[in-house]
């Protein structure tokens, strides 16, 4: 049995009694990629995501509502989510983004918020740091590749008080931010498909 991160492997092994190899998911890195002569904005906090609780889109929203000098941008059906969007004139609503087009979002924002609860292996986090963004993001799921201060902020999930001073610490500092997004884009290529296809050819091979 295979599973996308370490702790869902560990979790299948426990409640199961099964051995469980992880496999982690991958990134096109050459899609999902700093664009040559893009700009990001100065000003720009992007979410992208299922309009669910359990995506922490309360916190952001409540970001939102303090951070009144930011543009908070939400990529995702909106419509079929189960969380009220708040009437903020900061707030903007983007819709459904077709995958081979998000990078170009990627490349504006100044930075990505997934303050989720918990997370398998999400590819958001791996996509938007391959843009070369700096992230702030929850342990569960997001720490199978996110490192705290080196490649990205960590927060406690249903904290919004975290979100709000990581992202104040992120904005205000750009020294800091450009050093995480270097070190960003280069975990993202770690994660390559080239790279982790090799891995599913091992686990096949082995089987065969």
């Amino acid at each position: 049995m295979c599973a996308p991160s370490k702790w869902l492997a560990g979790y299948i092994e426990d409640e199961y009694n099964v051995e469980c190899t992880v496999l982690p998911n991958g990134v096109n890195t050459s899609v999902f990629a700093p664009i040559e002569g893009a700009k990001s904005r100065s000003d720009v906090i992007m979410y992208v995501g299922r309009f669910a609780a359990n995506k922490g889109l309360r916190e952001i929203f409540e970001a939102a509502k303090v951070l009144r000098e930011y543009e908070f941008w939400f990529v995702g059906d909106y419509r079929n989510g189960t969380v009220k969007v708040p009437s903020l004139p900061n707030i903007r609503l983007m819709g459904r983004i077709e995958h081979d087009e998000l990078n170009q979002y990627y490349n504006q924002a100044s930075l990505c918020a997934f303050p989720s609860y918990w997370e398998a292996f999400p590819l958001v986090g791996l996509e938007a740091m391959a843009c070369g963004r700096a992230i702030i993001a929850t342990k569960l799921g997001f720490s199978e590749y996110l490192e705290n201060e080196r490649n990205g902020l960590v927060v406690e999930p249903g904290r919004s008080d975290e979100l709000i001073e990581s992202i104040k610490y992120l904005m205000q500092n750009e020294d800091e931010r450009s050093r995480i997004e270097k070190n960003a884009r280069e975990t993202a290529l770690k994660f390559d498909w080239s790279i982790i296809i090799k891995s599913y050819r091992a686990i096949y091979e082995k089987f065969q």
